[in-house]
């Protein structure tokens, strides 16, 4: 389970977090102390937006977030959530992959 996911997902739909934001907190909490299953019980949107996100930092290299405590580097929680949840990170009705994309 993701702390305060609720409270987020409550601010998002009035307008004050925008999702990607939320996806950055997923993929964070899942690096730190989660496993794949807090992934698999998200709803279908938040996993689209955590695979957009994490798109974003494949094609790019690297994700970085600024925040009241400075820059952070998310590149470093994006590669442990990889290791723990796999990319692509969404997986289709018949079990395989959302994208037929190698791991690289």
């Amino acid at each position: 389970m993701i702390p305060y996911l609720d409270y987020l997902l409550d601010m998002n739909r009035k307008g004050n977090m925008p999702l990607g934001h939320i996806a950055g907190y997923v993929v964070r909490i899942v690096a730190l102390e989660g496993a794949k299953s807090d992934f698999d019980e998200l709803p279908v949107f938040l996993k689209h937006e955590v695979q957009k996100q994490l798109d974003l930092y494949r094609s790019v290299g690297t994700w970085y977030v600024i925040s009241t405590t400075g820059r952070q580097d998310y590149g470093v929680y994006a590669a442990a959530f990889i290791g723990k949840v796999g990319y692509p990170c969404i997986v289709d009705a018949v079990g395989g992959r959302a994208e037929d994309e190698e791991d690289s």
